[in-house]
C-alpha cells in the first residue's frame, strides 16, 4: 500500500489512532519503504497540491468545454 506521512497521521486515521504513543496502544516498530529517500526527492506535503490543483480546476470550471485529466498515480490517488 501507500502511506504518505502526515502530521494528522495518528489523529484522523481510524486505523492508527491511539499508536501515536498516546493512551492506550503504543507504535513500537514502524517498516518504512524508502523508494524516496534521497534529497533529490522533495516533495511538498500532499494537501498542498490537492489544494493547487482545485484552484485551478475552479479556475477553469467556467467553459463547460474544458476536460480535465490527473495523473492520480502521481498524486496520490488514495485521496482523489
Amino acid at each position: 500500500g501507500d502511506c504518505r506521512y502526515d502530521n494528522d497521521l495518528f489523529t484522523k486515521d481510524e486505523a492508527l489512532v491511539g499508536l501515536g504513543g498516546g493512551e492506550g496502544q503504543r507504535l513500537d516498530v514502524m517498516h518504512l519503504d524508502t523508494t524516496y529517500c534521497d534529497p533529490k526527492y522533495s516533495f511538498p506535503p500532499q494537501r498542498i497540491i490537492i489544494d493547487a490543483v482545485l484552484s485551478l480546476v475552479k479556475r477553469e470550471s467556467f467553459n463547460s468545454r474544458t476536460l480535465f485529466l490527473f495523473g492520480t498515480y502521481q498524486l496520490g490517488k488514495e485521496k482523489l
